[in-house]
């Protein structure tokens, strides 16, 4: 039996003019997938993981003072996100701001820009300021897509600055 499996394989199945076509079949799927993938990689990907990485790297030790100065502050930041009932790419975003001592800082200004980060043409931003109404700073806010996003927020109080990235998932 075992002989006659041999025999089929060797004689009939691979026999001649039917092993170029398949060493073919072979590289064309693999060219197909390859192109796919360039398709998929150009549409999705900009290719810049940093702008002005070479500046940025010079300006490393002001990075540092920088954080320094803003882990002397001690602020606290929590956040949530209000999606409707119907639509959960809108909402509203609330952000509450606390010192070093857990006292509700008021008197500051948030400046949220929200960007995909697949994609960087697709961003939004928000300036908040506080909210008398909902002891809170708010807005409301339409994201084009669910899925996730990147929020960098800039907190501005007097001479002081406190900068910080977060990332969530709009459902």
């Amino acid at each position: 039996m075992l002989k006659k499996i041999k025999e089929y394989f060797t004689h009939k199945l691979l026999s001649g003019s039917k092993i170029p076509y398949i060493i073919l079949i072979f590289f064309l799927i693999v060219l197909t997938v390859n192109i796919i993938y360039i398709l998929i990689a150009s549409k999705n990907w900009s290719g810049v993981a940093v702008t002005n990485s070479y500046n940025k790297g010079l300006n490393y030790n002001q990075t540092i003072k920088i954080a320094k100065e803003q882990e002397k502050l001690g602020w606290k930041l929590k956040y949530e996100y209000i999606p409707q009932i119907y639509n959960t790419t809108k909402g509203k975003f609330r952000f509450l701001l606390y010192d070093k001592n857990d006292n509700r800082i008021t008197d500051a200004s948030i400046y949220v820009v929200f960007q995909r980060p697949d994609n960087n043409n697709i961003a939004q931003s928000l300036n908040l300021s506080f909210n008398k109404n909902s002891d809170a700073y708010e807005d409301d806010i339409d994201f084009s897509i669910a899925g996730k996003w990147h929020a960098n927020i800039t907190i501005t109080r007097k001479d002081d600055t406190y900068r910080l990235k977060k990332k969530f998932i709009i459902k």
